[in-house]
């Protein structure tokens, strides 16, 4: 079981990887939808500059791409982990897991409307 959620983990982990490169190296790179829809940046918007900016070691710029994703990257790598073990042994969520990621998703939509509004 947790060679199954190892291996997950670990396509993730390359993927992002590989997207990177890609991103770094070449001229092609996903577009935001929301943002070329409306021109308003949606709550993930500079993430993958902030990634950039981290393999520069650049955490100025980084935090200022993305600020909530850069300060709570390392509670959703924790998250995903603990997301895919319970999927893999078939568990649910327990309550206080299911508040913080509901109150996660809360913040993570009002730094959305924050970072249009008043341009953070």
């Amino acid at each position: 079981m947790r060679v199954k959620i190892f291996r997950n983990l670990l396509y993730i982990i390359i993927g992002g990887l590989i997207y990177l490169l890609i991103v770094k190296y070449t001229p092609f790179g996903l577009r935001c939808p929301i943002h070329a829809l409306t021109g308003l940046n949606c709550p993930a918007c500079g993430t993958t500059r902030m990634a950039l900016a981290i393999t520069r070691m650049d955490f100025s710029s980084a935090f200022r791409y993305n600020g909530f994703m850069f300060i709570t990257a390392p509670y959703l790598f924790v998250e995903v982990q603990y997301l895919l073990y319970k999927m893999e042994t078939g568990e649910e969520l327990n309550k206080v897991n299911k508040i913080v990621l509901y109150v996660w998703v809360g913040l993570l939509v009002l730094f959305g409307i924050f970072r249009n509004i008043y341009s953070i």
